[in-house]
This record gives C-alpha cells, structure tokens and sequence, in this order.
C-alpha cells in the first residue's frame, strides 16, 4: 500500500471527493496531503488517523507493509503485527490487543486520558 492508497481510503471513509475536502475533515493543510503523497508518509498518515481516532476503521483491515505473521506463532486473532517505531523498539499486536485498547481509549474519552490513568494503573502495580 501505498499514501496514495490510504488517502483514497480516506476519501471513501470521510465520503469526500477531492483533497479540499479531505484537509477540512483532517483540520489539515491541503498541502500536508500533498506531501503524504509525495513522500509517501505511511507513519504521518497514522499518526493522524491516531490522533483523530479512526487508525482502526482506516488501517485495519488495509496491509500497509507491515509485517503480518500468520501459522505456527499466529495469536488468537490469526495475525500478528509488528510495527517499528521511530527509536528502532518493535512492538507486537494482534487484533484483539489493538481492538483492547481502542475500546479504553474510548472509555476514557481521549487518547490523553487513557494514558493518564494507564500509568496511574501501572504506578499502583
């Protein structure tokens, strides 16, 4: 997959036919699209479908080159993903896990929050 590809994605997610429309729905510059494009910014896109809470409806059923293990070391989801992060760490989550913490995420009202009171958590363990 390519940027190109999940700004379509976008298009058909947000039902909108043309970049002007889509940086108005991101509060995004048509510019920074342009530039997804371009640089074919995979993470940048995430990271914004991230911050506005649709990472799972854009990317989730999407293979973005991401590296999916299935067989023998598959988890209960039947996939397996690894995505390396900015520092080089690799970290590991099926479908279920990913699912898990959307659904606190969403408990907690935003990203911010949850992250609070997961470390809150963590502290007192």
């Amino acid at each position: 997959m390519t940027a190109e590809d999940i700004i379509y994605e976008l298009y058909r997610y947000f039902q909108v036919n043309n970049n002007i429309d889509l940086a108005e729905k991101l509060k995004i510059s048509q510019q920074t699209i342009s530039n997804w494009k371009s640089r074919n910014s995979l993470s940048a896109i995430k990271k914004k479908c991230r911050e506005l809470g649709i990472y799972a409806e854009i990317f989730g059923s999407l293979d973005l080159g991401t590296t999916i293990n299935q067989g023998n070391n598959s988890r209960a989801a039947g996939e397996n993903y690894k995505e390396e992060t900015s520092n080089g760490n690799k970290y590991n989550f099926d479908n279920i896990t990913i699912g898990l913490i959307e659904k606190a995420i969403e408990k907690f009202g935003s990203e911010e929050e949850f992250q609070f009171q997961f470390m809150d958590f963590l502290r007192e363990k």
